[in-house]
């Protein structure tokens, strides 16, 4: 494991752990998924693929258990709704939980590729600005060719 200084990275434990909890379900949820592939290599990630759906089904079960037992107890203790309408609230709570917890891990990849991709797009038009003036300076192309190899790990 990564240690830093004689202490674990916090995410790298619990990414490991998620890793450990779901590893044999994850398999089953691959092929739905591959995109999620791409899209955490375009957004530069640093996160292996099967680490990732396994932090997002870890996170997902434990927001929709917060979810099913504290929607319950507030339907109950403060609103004094019967038993079996809190439980359905909770259960129904819990679905749409696990659903924006699922839709937030998938798109979050996406955004984040889409934010890289607009960066990049604004910066090219100085950069290539920038490379027509030094042109028209009469500046060799292997002169200004260093500061741009930046783009290339974009």
């Amino acid at each position: 494991m990564k240690r830093l200084r004689g202490k674990i990275n916090p995410h790298l434990k619990t990414s490991i752990f998620g890793l450990y909890s779901f590893w044999r379900e994850i398999g089953r949820f691959l092929t739905l998924f591959q995109d999620l592939d791409l899209h955490l290599h375009r957004a530069g990630l640093k996160t292996d693929f099967r680490v990732y759906l396994s932090l997002a089904f870890l996170s997902t079960a434990i927001i929709a258990l917060a979810t099913f037992v504290s929607v319950p107890l507030i339907f109950l203790f403060v609103f004094h709704s019967s038993m079996f309408s809190a439980v359905l609230f909770g259960l129904g709570s819990s679905l749409f939980a696990v659903a924006i917890s699922v839709f937030g891990f998938y798109l979050y990849p996406v955004y984040r590729a889409d934010k890289l991709q607009r960066e990049l797009d604004d910066e090219l038009a100085f950069a290539s600005g920038y490379m027509a003036i030094l042109a028209s300076a009469g500046v060799s192309p292997e002169k200004f060719s260093i500061p741009f190899q930046i783009f290339l790990y974009l």
